[in-house]
């Protein structure tokens, strides 16, 4: 990697070896192994760090959960696109990709409120954003 990182969240896309997050960082990288290089991809809109951080692909794009929030990285054209508020309030939350769906499991909790609720989202695909006049398609 390019730099050091704690526990990021590491997965695959397209042949390629995705690191997200992990300590303190808004930087992720990939790794290439056709040209045993890593390279960085665009910051992350939040700081994802180690210990309240899941991923998952779902309609080849990465989605990125954590208690700092939540985005989606298009890899066709570099971009980060936040993500509205689910509201999990615990690090105790996964992404799955499942039948063509994406869904969130977590904890969360109404501040009026001190019971802890299950909850589980759906979410239908995420559009790509237009391409950005300014960032290089990189696959």
């Amino acid at each position: 990697m390019n730099e050091a990182r704690s526990y990021p969240e590491m997965i695959t896309l397209n042949g390629k070896l995705y690191a997200i997050g992990g300590g303190s960082t808004t930087e992720s990288e990939y790794y290439d192994p056709s040209t045993d290089q890593w390279t960085y991809i665009s910051s992350n809109k939040y700081d994802h760090n180690e210990f309240s951080i899941t991923v998952c692909i779902h309609f080849n794009k990465i989605y990125v959960l954590s208690y700092e929030g939540f985005e989606v990285y298009h890899p066709c054209y570099n971009t980060w696109q936040s993500l509205p508020s689910i509201g999990f309030t615990d690090y105790d939350f996964k992404l799955v990709s499942m039948n063509g769906r994406l869904l969130a499991f977590g904890v969360t909790s109404d501040r009026n409120t001190p019971a802890v609720n299950k909850g589980i989202f759906e979410f239908e695909e995420i559009p790509s954003p237009p391409p950005p006049t300014t960032t290089t398609r990189i696959n």
